[in-house]
Formats: C-alpha cells, structure tokens, sequence
C-alpha cells in the first residue's frame, strides 16, 4: 500500500506542477489578447467620439431689409458639424441654408444641409420673412450629431 501511495503523490505532484507551468503560459497570452483587443476598440471608437464644437459670434444678426440671417459661425470641433435646420419660433425661415465668408459676400449656391469642417469659419445665411428691425429673436441651430444650439440674435 505504501508504494500506491508514493506513485499517487507523485502524480498528483507532477500534475500540479503541470497545471501551474500551464497558468503562467496562459495568463500573458489572455493578457496580450485583451490588451489587443482593448486598442482595437479604442481605435474603432474614437473615430466616432469626435466632437463638434460650434461657437457662434456675438456680430450675428437679422438683416430686416433684406430679411437675411447672417450667423457668424466657427467649428472649434474635432469633426465636421453638419447644420441641417434653422428656426426661429413666429418667423418663415427658409430652408435652404448657405455658408459665406463674409456676409457681403453672394451666396451662389444654397442648400438644404451645411458642412462646417473643423476649424472653418463663416456666416451661415437664411431667408427669414416679417422680422421687425430692434426686435431680438430666439434662433435654433439643429445639427446631424444631435446638438441644438440657442442663440438670441437682434434684427437690425
């Protein structure tokens, strides 16, 4: 009986042995795998974490006369801002959009959607109807990412 007992102990010796030589070869492997894996994500991800960051100028304003929209706009952002909407409650805002670098400058082409890239600056211009020159008006900048810009803006 006693020699059962040694080959058994043995075994179970060499076995244990066998089961650590295994963890330690399999813990770097799942660790360089995740790790892997983690940058992978990161990298898918942060082509979607950028962020539009528009600020708008305090010279915007309403030209009445001429009922032109004239918001003085720039991407501080990371990624393109995409302005899909404008609207200012009580008032005809027309739906096509234009973006100027300056607001004598002539609109030659409008459109229903303005792409602002990262760092670009200019005005974005709408067709507004029945806005009374000294009034002040609450404007609302819809973008695609989901942002809603308030601005308070007066007519001159």
């Amino acid at each position: 009986m006693s020699s059962k007992g040694t080959r058994g102990s043995k075994q179970k010796f060499i076995k244990g042995r066998e089961s650590v030589v295994v963890a330690l070869t399999l813990t770097p492997v799942t660790i360089a795998i995740a790790v892997g894996l983690a940058v992978w994500i990161a990298g898918y991800l942060s082509n979607f974490g950028g962020i539009e960051g528009l600020y708008f100028y305090p010279d915007s304003y309403i030209d009445a006369s001429a009922g032109k929209l004239f918001l003085h706009v720039k991407n501080k952002g990371s990624i393109a801002a995409v302005i899909y909407k404008v609207e200012i409650p009580g008032v005809a805002v027309a739906e096509e959009l234009a973006l100027v670098e300056t607001p004598l400058a002539i609109a030659l082409r409008t459109q229903s959607e303005v792409v602002i890239k990262p760092g670009e600056e200019g005005y974005l211009v709408a067709r507004v109807d029945n806005v009374l020159a000294g009034a002040r008006y609450l404007v609302r900048v819809y973008t695609r990412a989901g942002s809603l810009y308030n601005l308070i803006i007066n007519a001159k």
